[in-house]
């Protein structure tokens, strides 16, 4: 397929991400971004190159909306992703006046996705994509497909035309419902007056990858309950692209799981939780009224 046929409908979550703000103009969009930390520098020609080829195998990084709104879609053909070369010093931390990771991106004339390399001491690699275009997962298939073709690898092609409607419909009878005796958290009135701009912190914890995600699972669970033993309701997105391993796809297929994490859970206890929510097909998308009726 030529990228520039590619063609797929709007979900509704690509709707509710563009509803963020969907023209260079306006501020606070969704955009996912990722940041890859190095040593040396990629000479701009060979990253603007494999830009350009990226686009072949990642069709989605160059689509803009057209038609009428009633009947918008995806079509890939706006322009490549921006590619910027910045010189400065850079920790890999959010400070004011980072220009690079906040720049608005455009669904309707392009572009939807830019790449950054930020040049100092170290080097850093900063893929930005609107999120009503990809997910998270998708940004790093995105990523690893720009290195391969770096590196002289053909990447796969990520070009499905399968959205969250297109999958197995989610078993509405396995969401837990809400406790019914679930507190409101009091906010101090002096909360008011905290700044609430972004906040993007690097945070280490000791452990291996898969023991991170579960110990911040129960570490929030601790600091959100002001109850010593009722469960907390911990929300966790996952990739859906299990349930469809035929496709590849970039677009936005997250869904999400909803567990009780009580007082005495540990790390296995929360594995439990998990596998038995995802044996359920908690996370497959269901009918909005269904979700809303719990």
């Amino acid at each position: 397929m030529d990228e520039t046929s590619f063609s797929r409908k709007l979900s509704l979550s690509d709707v509710s991400y563009a509803a963020s703000g969907y023209r260079q103009h306006h501020d606070h969009q969704l955009v996912c971004q990722l940041v890859v930390q190095g040593q040396g520098r990629i000479a701009e020609p060979a990253l603007l190159q494999a830009v350009q080829e990226v686009a072949r195998f990642c069709p989605a990084a160059r689509v803009r909306l057209r038609g009428w709104w009633v009947a918008k879609r995806w079509s890939a053909c706006g322009p490549l992703p921006r590619v910027r070369v910045v010189q400065r010093e850079w920790d890999g931390l959010y400070h004011p006046g980072l220009d690079f990771i906040d720049t608005s991106l455009d669904l309707i004339t392009g572009p939807v996705a830019e790449v950054v390399q930020v040049v100092g001491r170290s080097t850093y690699l900063v893929f930005r994509a609107h999120h009503a275009v990809m997910d998270g997962v998708g940004l790093i298939d995105f990523a690893r497909a720009l290195f391969k073709l770096l590196n002289g690898i053909e990447p796969e092609r990520y070009d499905s035309k399968v959205r969250l409607e297109d999958l197995p419909p989610g078993n509405v009878a396995a969401i837990p419902s809400p406790p019914s005796q679930a507190q409101i958290p009091f906010v101090p009135q002096a909360a008011a007056a905290l700044d609430r701009s972004r906040l993007w912190r690097r945070i280490s914890l000791p452990g291996t990858d898969n023991k991170i995600l579960l110990k911040t699972m129960l570490a929030l669970s601790r600091l959100a309950g002001d109850d010593p033993v009722s469960p907390v309701r911990i929300h966790m997105p996952v990739s859906l692209r299990r349930h469809i391993r035929q496709e590849r796809s970039l677009s936005n297929l997250i869904g999400m799981l909803r567990m009780d994490i009580d007082v005495a859970d540990d790390c296995k206890a929360v594995v439990r939780k998990i596998k038995q929510a995802m044996g359920e097909q908690q996370e497959l998308p269901v009918a909005v009224n269904s979700i809303t009726s719990k």
